[in-house]
């Protein structure tokens, strides 16, 4: 099988496909559609992540 670079499969125990890690930076501007369709946003978020820690305090 062929290996794409940016893209690994990963297995469960029993050597089932079980997820995908797929790297953004190459193949985020791709599937940006896929993502809003099922209501998964992969923007940054608009606040600074310090500031957001201080306010879970």
């Amino acid at each position: 099988m062929a290996q794409t670079a940016g893209i690994v499969i990963e297995h469960n125990a029993k050597g089932s496909p079980t997820f995908a890690r797929i790297d953004l930076r190459k193949y985020g501007d791709k599937l940006k559609d896929f993502f809003a369709s099922e209501g998964v946003s992969i923007e940054e978020p608009p606040y600074d992540p310090e500031f957001v820690g201080k306010i879970k305090k």
